[in-house]
Formats: C-alpha cells, structure tokens, sequence
C-alpha cells in the first residue's frame, strides 16, 4: 500500500509541472485575470500553461512561456555577460552585443533583421539558466541565431 501511495505522488509531483526548471518564469507576484490568465513582463500566460508547485513550503506559481512562445536563453541579464577566468567566474557588467544592437536573426548565413530582445514580444528572455560555472563558453567565431522557418 505504501509503494502505490508513493508512486501516486511521484506521478502528480512530476506530471503536475507543465515544464522544465529551465524553461518556466515564477509568477507567484503577477497579476491574474478573471479568465484564469496571469500576466509577467507583459507577457499573457493562458491557464493552461500554469501550473502551482510546493518549493520549500511555499506554493508559488509558474508559467512556461516557451509552450506558446520562441523562448531565448541566456545566463545573464542584458547588459551583463558571463565572465570566466581562474579565480572566479559569473556575470559582470559589459559591453552586451544583445543589449545594444538586439538579436541578429539569419537564415543559414544570411542576415534578414535585428530584434530587441527586451521590448519587441516576439521573443521571451529567460535568464540566469543554468550559469553555475560549468558553461560552454564560444570561441569567439562567427554564430548564427536561425530564424524559425517553416517549408510547405
């Protein structure tokens, strides 16, 4: 009886998260609507892309923005880059290509246009995802961020 009843909550602790760690916002503060919709950072979280999840003993609320949305990750904020050295690593205030001149969106090679990350709603910034220190790190080449096509 004690194995059923520890799958059973295994099950609805697992299954009641709608997405990863990586890919969720804390919406604990947000303003929710009467339609069961909650809005962060102008962005409107459907109810079905929420879910409430026990953390430390409080039940805060989450939403998964990248279910309806082209999400972006980055380590750190805009306007911060993630910094490696011997002694330490994390992020410090830099020159933040993303912050000043916005995302450059290609297709294979080709530059088609720029868009703010910040401001533009095409896009959703998570930030902070994973940084402990063990990150890839790019070796300063040329990189592409692909624009989402879609071939009929």
């Amino acid at each position: 009886m004690f194995r059923l009843l520890l799958i059973v909550i295994s099950f609805f602790n697992v299954n009641g998260q709608l997405c990863g760690v990586g890919d969720r916002l804390d919406l604990t503060d947000s303003e929710t609507f009467t339609d069961g919709s909650i809005v962060k950072n102008g962005i409107r979280f459907p109810p079905k892309y929420v879910f409430s999840q026990n953390v430390s003993g409080e039940i805060k609320t989450f939403g998964c923005p990248c279910e309806f949305k082209t999400c972006y990750k980055k380590c750190c904020p805009l306007g911060k880059v993630f910094h490696k050295s011997e002694n330490a690593s994390g992020c410090v205030e830099m020159y933040d290509v993303l912050q000043s001149a916005g995302m450059r969106l290609h297709f294979f090679d080709n530059y088609k246009r720029s868009v703010d990350l910040a401001g533009s709603g095409e896009f959703v910034l998570l930030t902070g995802i994973p940084c402990d220190g063990d990150v890839y790190i790019e070796d300063g080449g040329p990189w592409y961020v692909q624009e989402v096509s879609i071939l009929c």
